[in-house]
């Protein structure tokens, strides 16, 4: 029960996360830092979609952690990954029927 409490949790930040990028930081042209940061940067100047660089980026160091914890971590962390993929692309194409 607690595994699915704490995936429950992890998918709950993940579309808070998806929203407010998608609906605060994107509209109103914020950069943040970090891996989302640099995607909102990449997405404005060479037009790659935002979700595909995260991914990307985030694929690149979920190898490294790959080889330091145990597989079960690693594991959520690629299954949140994809998540945090569908869910900034679902936000992305959704978003102008939510703020109208």
């Amino acid at each position: 029960m607690g595994r699915i409490k704490n995936l429950l949790f992890i998918i709950l930040g993940i579309v808070i996360y998806a929203l407010a990028v998608v609906m605060f930081l994107l509209p109103n042209g914020l950069i943040t830092g970090g891996t989302t940061g640099l995607g909102i940067a990449v997405e404005h100047y060479f037009h790659i979609d935002l979700s595909v660089f995260v991914f990307g980026f985030s694929a690149l160091f979920r190898m490294v952690h790959f080889s330091f914890f145990h597989i079960a971590a690693s594991v959520l962390c690629v299954l949140s990954l994809v998540f945090q993929l569908l869910a900034i692309r679902f936000c992305k194409n959704h978003a102008y029927e939510w703020l109208h």
